[in-house]
């Protein structure tokens, strides 16, 4: 029998067992460059001939017909223009090899142009300029959606980077706990399998809960509902398609990954926005091809915030946020100054006693935030149940007093330990791992 095998576009190898040293993966990501293997059956299934295409075609009912069929869809339908070739070291075909045909960057290979949930059916001849010799192989699918995470802070103002994992496949240690989550990842791949990155990429940061009267997810209507995910997906991707005001990113590829480096201000949620179909200009070939990536969480201070104060009276600062610990500090400055600048504040003393004003700090001391978290609550979170569709949070203790509807939950993405290892030891885990952990962490929502 035929088997369709989706790899890394770097080097479909094999081993002495014919299995990939890398991979395989169930599903390719949009816009990236993937490599294929065709193992052929024995007894002639392949030519020692480079006359060998593959074609991708429309899913339909008739590329199940019998190969013999003359109404077979790898015969009659036209290639798919959704799939292209990229130009690399040869020709499109698999190599001469009679086991098996490859197609990667020593030869050619392919890259989707559609976004996420698409699907292809594969049609192989080994005579190309023969129609009725086409017959069905596999199917090609896009990832369901991208492993998006933060390799940093993200806090707004400061340096900081996004990054989308690649090289994930199902055939990495399941990330649950028990027997039954187990299985159950077993029976449902990851929705974030895919491919290594090989092609830089740039990106766009649109706000997302802020900035604009209403905010984007008020128009949408999704704070007061949960989006259904086509449907989301779809009305994001036009968001991002139909922007042109918000500032363009480059990317790396690094170890499989694609990272993009950011200062992000000002805080709040924002949609990352994607295209990696790049012109000689490295700009999106077309704003069709912008896909939405995700949300990410931006720590910080929400903008815009007023004080009225009486004068010569101790008062009480509420900042409200997103992802505020008790490292953060504020400081207040004269109006004419910048926040960064070092004003002299002899008018304002900080840290003062509700009672005896001798207890203040005169001049510019900066002011500790006391946030709601674990270590004033007492609550914590001391296990996570994840699986393909859902994570589950167990709390030590009772939160319905604690937690309000729109709040944002933060973890120290120190203290996560997936499959017993500590995520920030990049040498132990995997890429799945730790794209599980920035999920959990709060820095990618």
């Amino acid at each position: 029998y035929w088997t369709l095998l989706i790899c890394d576009a770097d080097e479909c190898s094999m081993d002495d067992a014919g299995d990939l040293s890398v991979g395989p993966y169930l599903r390719i990501i949009p816009h990236q460059r993937f490599g294929l293997i065709l193992k052929c059956p024995p007894d002639g299934g392949c030519d020692n001939t480079l006359n060998n295409r593959l074609r991708f075609v429309k899913p339909g009912w008739n590329n199940d017909l019998p190969s013999w069929h003359a109404k077979h869809g790898c015969k009659t339908s036209a290639a798919s223009e959704s799939i292209e070739w990229v130009t690399s070291g040869g020709d499109t075909d698999g190599g001469d090899q009679l086991g098996h045909k490859v197609w990667d960057n020593r030869r050619r290979p392919a890259r989707a142009t559609l976004g996420f949930d698409e699907q292809w059916d594969v049609c192989f001849s080994n005579i190309f300029w023969s129609p009725e010799s086409f017959f069905k192989v596999g199917v090609l699918q896009t990832t369901h959606t991208m492993a998006l995470g933060s390799a940093s802070s993200g806090f707004a103002g400061t340096p900081g980077s996004l990054v989308l994992y690649g090289g994930i496949a199902t055939l990495h240690p399941p990330l649950a706990v028990n027997g039954t989550d187990a299985q159950r990842e077993a029976l449902n791949p990851s929705p974030y399998e895919g491919q290594s990155y090989s092609d830089a990429a740039v990106m766009k940061l649109l706000a997302y809960d802020r900035s604009l009267s209403p905010p984007l997810q008020d128009r949408l209507g999704y704070d007061r509902s949960k989006p259904a995910s086509k449907r989301f997906q779809a009305q994001m991707d036009m968001q991002c398609q139909l922007d042109v005001a918000s500032p363009v990113l480059a990317s790396h590829v690094q170890n499989g990954s694609l990272i993009a480096e950011f200062a992000p201000r000002p805080a709040g949620v924002v949609a990352i926005c994607y295209c990696a179909l790049l012109d000689v200009h490295r700009t999106c070939r077309d704003a069709a091809k912008w896909l939405f990536a995700g949300l990410m969480t931006i720590r910080g201070p929400r903008g815009g915030q007023e004080w009225v104060f009486p004068t010569n009276l101790p008062v009480r600062l509420t900042v409200y946020g997103w992802g505020l610990s008790n490292q953060d500090e504020l400081r207040i400055a004269p109006s004419s100054e910048i926040c960064s600048g070092d004003p002299a504040l002899a008018d304002v003393r900080t840290s003062c006693s509700a009672t005896r004003d001798r207890y203040c700090s005169i001049g510019d001391s900066p002011i500790g935030l006391q946030p709601r978290d674990a270590s004033t609550t007492q609550v914590f979170i001391h296990r996570v149940y994840t699986g393909p569709l859902r994570s589950i949070l167990e709390f030590s203790g009772p939160v319905q007093d604690l937690i309000n509807p729109g709040d944002i939950i933060t973890l120290d993405l120190g203290s996560i330990l997936v499959n017993g290892k500590r995520v920030l030891d990049r040498v132990a885990t995997l890429p799945a791992e730790r794209h599980e952990a920035y999920r959990l962490s709060g820095e990618y929502e």
